[in-house]
């Protein structure tokens, strides 16, 4: 990226970097160029774009990116086809199947950068691991973590309908190691919408194989585990995950 800077710029970008592709950035949204929003979708799918994503199925999903960027001028869905491979060597790395962006700082920057500007978008389409590393409500955290998404608090209720979306696919994990739950009330908060909107009869965490109960108990969220009992009636408090380990043990 720096090589189309002066001596001068270039030893700025080494002792600020997040300053400079900051600035950058900000500078794509004032122009309105499409590079801003092809940083966009690489927040939005965790720094990865399957180079089949350019299709008709997809392009819901484009639209909805390009409609919430609010630029002056908008482009369009071909247009950004051929906007991330002309960002490759600068922003891009071409890795065959997919693109992503050169280097985590790089991305980390994009995150804290764009992400507000795209709640919305990410509460659609990001994964389970992305929402859970990058989103968070502030105040509840006593320290702001570096390249994160904050999630106004008017939109609290549709980040708790996403997170129990992700429930019902048994993203269970993901969701309830958020860091939002470290916070008594929006644990009590949560459970409301658990409630009405969580209808799995049994919840399995895809990646681990646990039920919510090991997974409550790990947390040592009793809040969470007294809900989840029950809901569960008690029936799965002796049983055992692919480690032989029980809810209690």
């Amino acid at each position: 990226m720096c090589f189309s800077y002066n001596n001068e710029k270039v030893l700025e970008y080494f002792k600020h970097p997040d300053k400079i592709i900051s600035e950058e950035i900000f500078g794509m949204q004032k122009q309105s160029d499409n590079a801003y929003i092809a940083l966009a979708i690489f927040v939005v799918f965790n720094n990865k774009i399957d180079k089949n994503m350019f299709s008709s199925k997809t392009d819901i999903i484009l639209k909805d990116i390009i409609n919430e960027s609010i630029l002056n001028q908008c482009p369009t869905i071909q247009t950004l086809r051929l906007t991330l491979p002309s960002l490759i060597g600068e922003f891009v790395m071409d890795n065959e199947m997919y693109y992503c962006l050169l280097g985590t700082q790089l991305f980390d920057v994009c995150v804290t950068c764009l992400g507000g500007s795209f709640v919305e978008s990410i509460l659609k389409y990001s994964s389970s691991i992305f929402i859970k590393e990058r989103l968070q409500i502030l105040p509840t955290l006593e320290k702001k973590c570096s390249y994160t998404i904050t999630v106004q608090r008017h939109m609290v209720g549709d980040f708790f309908r996403r997170l129990t979306t992700d429930m019902n696919n048994n993203f269970i994990a993901d969701v309830l190691g958020n860091k939002l739950f470290e916070s008594e009330e929006y644990r009590g908060k949560f459970v409301s919408y658990l409630y009405k909107h969580v209808n799995s009869e049994t919840l399995t965490d895809a990646s681990t194989g646990s039920n919510v109960l090991h997974i409550v108990s790990s947390l040592g969220y009793l809040d969470f585990l007294k809900y989840f009992l029950k809901k569960d009636n008690y029936k799965n408090i002796n049983k055992a995950n692919s480690r032989m380990e029980t809810p209690c043990t």
